[in-house]
């Protein structure tokens, strides 16, 4: 076990399931023999979720920059461990725009494709794209800050929120750059 890593999963401010899952991931971490295997059996078991969600809450931390996967084999990127990291520049991301029964999600994601599939996957509900905007992700994770920052009285949970589509897409698309 990591205690370094363990401190640094504790202090993310993520989803439960995402959190415990980041925890779980960290207490078993092992810097010096990284890259580590994912065994999503025992991570489900131990989070409470199914097999197929780790998909989703894997790539979640994945677009948050908290690990890299490659297949089953995953990175935490860790500040003490930055050669952990294999994106050394401000990656490109996006700044999404979906609707679900009636809410509306602001998100980021590296892979814009993956992540409406993965919501999808673990929603028995239809998910429609209704925007996105792709800047480096430094500045994208600004952008959904301000969004969510702006839509908090209106708030559901995660990153749901109750708002018109237009008034959503109005704000994203109101982002400018900013100093991050």
């Amino acid at each position: 076990m990591s205690f370094q890593a363990m401190a640094w999963a504790m202090a993310q401010n993520l989803s439960p399931v995402d959190k415990l899952s980041l925890i779980y991931l960290a207490d078993g971490y092992h810097p010096s023999q990284a890259p580590n295997v994912l065994n999503r059996k025992r991570l489900a078991a131990f989070c409470g979720i199914s097999d197929e969600d780790t998909y989703g809450v894997m790539a979640a931390l994945e677009d948050e920059g908290l690990l890299t996967m490659r297949g089953d084999q995953f990175w935490l990127c860790l500040p003490e461990h930055p050669t952990v990291s294999v994106v050394k520049e401000d990656p490109p991301a996006f700044l999404y725009v979906l609707s679900c029964d009636g809410l509306v999600k602001i998100g980021i994601t590296k892979n814009l494709a993956s992540r409406v599939s993965s919501i999808q996957t673990s929603n028995p509900s239809p998910v429609a794209l209704l925007h996105h905007r792709q800047a480096p992700l430094s500045v994208v994770r600004a952008w959904e800050r301000l969004c969510h920052d702006e839509l908090a009285g209106h708030h559901r949970s995660g990153e749901w929120f109750a708002v018109d589509q237009r008034d959503a897409i109005a704000l994203v698309d109101r982002m400018e750059f900013v100093d991050v």
